[in-house]
């Protein structure tokens, strides 16, 4: 139990963080927008300082990403399943993230105005958004639906009626007068005792028995 919260609580921070250092650095890319740096040529826009970084930081927070998410997984099960896997969540995230740090740098109060950022910014949303909420919104149906299923089944299976336990008639001792409630006890309790009858057929029968007398 306590691998399972230690490696889920760490799965998630890590992956967590992976998407704000993502979010941070794409934000200040698209911000800085086309520019070059180095080589035998003079950029008419050089690179600010800390770009190089910023790419690094993108590339290290999709690894984290994946880092978070086998750390996740690692923890193994506790017998039920969730209705949203950690894997669909961080796709979701992850996407909702892009496009929301694009747009915010694109049309945000701290925006270039920079038209190839924002019809890039507007892009990105199109594409990205449906390819978060669509997979949200397939889990989500598809785990209401298999409990609906489950549901039935069980729904189902109650409405059987259970079968009648067999009565077995309980034969006269050979060669005893029919008043003899004794041995029709002691037959009894053979049947009980092979186990062509059960405590509760057997209770039954006994009270039917004494109820002659």
């Amino acid at each position: 139990m306590i691998k399972y919260w230690s490696l889920s609580l760490l799965g998630m921070l890590v992956s967590l963080a992976a998407l704000l250092l993502m979010t941070w650095a794409l934000y200040h890319l698209v911000r800085t927008g086309t520019c070059a740096s180095g080589g035998p040529y003079v950029s008419a826009r050089p690179c600010p300082e800390g770009t190089g970084a910023k790419i690094l930081g993108l590339t290290g927070a999709i690894f984290a990403l994946l880092i978070g998410g086998g750390i996740y997984a690692a923890r193994g099960s506790r017998g039920h399943g969730a209705t949203l896997g950690m894997g669909i969540v961080l796709w979701s995230l992850l996407f909702i993230s892009l496009a929301a740090a694009t747009f915010v740098a694109a049309f945000g109060p701290a925006n270039n105005d920079d038209p190839g950022a924002r019809t890039a910014a507007i892009v990105l949303a199109i594409v990205f958004l449906p390819m978060a909420i669509l997979p949200l919104i397939g889990a989500v149906g598809f785990g209401f639906g298999r409990k609906r299923l489950k549901g039935v089944a069980s729904e189902t299976v109650r409405t059987y009626p259970e079968p009648a336990p067999a009565q077995f008639p309980i034969p006269k001792a050979p060669g005893a007068p029919a008043g003899d409630v004794a041995a029709r006890l002691r037959k009894l309790d053979e049947l009980r005792d092979s186990g062509l009858l059960t405590d509760d057929e057997f209770e039954a029968k006994k009270a039917e028995i004494l109820r002659e007398l």
